[in-house]
């Protein structure tokens, strides 16, 4: 007989214990839970932790199966799941299935990759810098904005960092821009290489930007450090990413592996970067991301045990087993 899914309205304890069912091991229920389990038998009445990172507490899997975790859902995405299930957020970036797919072979990276990405590299930055350098990075939007002569409504002090990153998305080609403003420096970094037209297209933008925040230079110096070139049309965020880890890593030369395999491999650690480093999704819904509230009803998956909000469903029926796009 199939096990009926789990219905829980947020706030209460469910109806009855029901056991979870077989699937991959996740962490227990933290004790600070703000729904307690029903009388029974252990039963997770909030949506359980990720299936990516285990909840603080004593582990339910072993270090070996949660190490495996990123690996099943990677090998997934890129064996076709694009369903629409959430596998990770970082800051105000949210990447589902669909956008690990993206990383895959000869795939043009997305900006919720690079952004993501990038938030993650600049983050262990500053965290292993806390007293000499800071960096920040402008996100793609806004920094392709700019790029563009657009005007910038991004609220930040160029005094405040030693280091700003942003990559462009120019024409579907992505390239890496880094203003200095404390050494009136810039430099861009293009994976196809740079043109006189786009080096001195940074100056000017760095320039204006720069200006815009109150730092008035009159002369800026520009450089592009000698860098590996992109040998296929589709690397060039993959580059671009690259580009900026050896940026941040203040490495005198800007080198690293272009042979097919080696492409490969940069992928596979862009995608489990993402994975491994995803915020606590145990209070969001697997599909809108939203969090939990007072009000709303919430299934679970009978594999992996992600959680979804009922209406985001379509409301399946409670009385059946209930599977989600990611274990399908």
């Amino acid at each position: 007989m199939t096990r009926p899914s789990v219905i829980v309205f947020a706030g209460e304890p469910a109806s009855s214990p029901v056991p979870p069912a077989p699937g991959p091991a996740v962490a227990a229920t933290p004790a600070s839970s703000p729904v307690p389990p029903a009388p029974g038998p252990a039963v997770a009445t909030t949506p359980a932790s990720s299936p990516v990172l285990p909840a603080p507490g004593p582990a339910v899997a072993t270090s070996a199966q949660i190490q495996t975790l990123p690996e099943k859902i990677l090998k997934d995405a890129w064996a076709g799941n694009e369903s629409h299930v959430l596998v990770s957020i970082i800051g105000p970036y949210k990447m589902y299935y669909w956008d690990i797919k993206q990383i895959g072979h000869d795939m043009e990276l997305e900006s919720e990759v690079i952004n993501a990405y990038l938030a993650v590299k600049v983050k262990d930055f500053n965290k292993e810098n806390p007293r000499r350098q800071r960096a920040t990075f402008i996100d793609t939007f806004e920094m392709s904005n700019i790029w563009n002569k657009g005007t910038s409504r991004l609220k930040i002090d160029p005094l405040d960092y030693d280091v700003i990153l942003g990559i462009v998305n120019d024409h579907h080609h992505w390239t890496l821009t880094v203003m200095y403003q404390g050494q009136k420096r810039c430099q861009l970094l293009d994976p196809l290489g740079e043109s006189a037209f786009k080096v001195k297209r940074c100056t000017e933008i760095t320039r204006r930007f720069l200006k815009s925040k109150g730092c008035n230079i009159s002369r800026l110096k520009r450089n592009s450090p000698p860098h590996p070139q992109q040998p296929d049309g589709t690397s060039c965020g993959v580059f671009a990413l690259k580009f900026a880890e050896n940026i941040l890593s203040a490495e005198e030369h800007i080198s690293f592996a272009t042979t097919k395999q080696a492409i490969a491999e940069h992928r596979w650690n862009i995608a489990t970067t993402l994975i491994q480093h995803t915020d606590y999704l145990s209070a969001n819904c697997c599909y809108c991301a939203g969090q939990r509230d007072e009000y709303t009803y919430w299934i679970t998956c009978d594999v992996c045990n992600r959680w979804f909000h009922h209406e985001c469903l379509g409301r399946p029926p409670t009385h059946r087993s209930y599977i989600c796009g990611g274990c399908m």
